[in-house]
């Protein structure tokens, strides 16, 4: 249960590190600058960027077990219907 929730952190933090990054181009160009506010929103993407990273740190042994999984089973799949379509052409060649 705890790494569906690290998978919904990241999704999150994901979402709002693009969206503080944009609030804070938007701010650095502004005329005038509000140097506070910038200062702000660049220490708002360091903590988010943070989170993040420590999450992903938590999931990526998940995600890679889950992907190797996957493959094989894909592997294991594609090899057996190859197996079948090898018979069926033995079959037919007698």
């Amino acid at each position: 249960m705890n790494e569906l929730f690290a998978f919904e952190v990241v999704l999150v933090a994901g979402a709002e590190l693009k969206a503080v990054r944009d609030q804070l181009k938007s701010a650095e160009e502004a005329t005038p600058v509000n140097d506070k506010k910038v200062q702000a929103l660049k220490e708002r993407v360091v903590d988010v960027a943070t989170v993040l990273q420590k999450k992903l740190e938590t999931i990526t042994p998940i995600v890679s077990f889950l992907l190797e999984q996957s493959v094989g089973v894909i592997k294991d799949h594609h090899a057996d219907a190859s197996k079948v379509e090898e018979g069926d052409e033995s079959k037919k060649d007698k």
